[in-house]
């Protein structure tokens, strides 16, 4: 019998900025609150890895072709935080110790999915399953 309960960390591996979160983190987190199993969200929507070989984001690029152009939000800044993704994943996972990280991905993200989360799995030992998404 466990003493703790059981954590999850779910991952939304957001990196071209392809729209919104994904029903079944929202579906299963919801599940998994019903059953006391702790969750957690590592959502790469406002990061940008220091290693992306991406020039824009579809954001970026749909914003670029707008005819007429488009109106900013104030006091709204959308420029994602530079850092070394695989870096912060795993402090966030060395912090949280979670037992399971479920991952979403689309076939295109899914490289720099694993390149960032297969350290910590490694280093910590902690079981991954990844679910496919289909991009908008």
């Amino acid at each position: 019998m466990r003493d703790s309960p059981m954590r999850v960390m779910f991952v939304y591996h957001n990196q071209v900025e392809d729209g919104f979160m994904p029903q079944a983190i929202a579906v299963l987190g919801g599940m998994m609150r019903d059953h006391n199993i702790e969750t957690k969200l590592f959502d790469t929507t406002l990061y940008r890895d220091k290693d992306s070989h991406l020039a824009r984001t579809d954001r970026e690029l749909r914003e670029s072709q707008a005819k007429g152009g488009y109106q900013k939000v104030e006091g709204f800044d959308h420029t994602r935080e530079v850092v070394d993704l695989a870096g912060k994943f795993y402090e966030e996972v060395e912090k949280y110790k979670p037992d399971l990280i479920a991952a979403t991905s689309t076939s295109f993200e899914f490289g720099s999915l694993t390149r960032f989360i297969l350290p910590a799995k490694r280093a910590f030992e902690v079981p991954v399953i990844v679910g496919a998404r289909m991009p908008l």
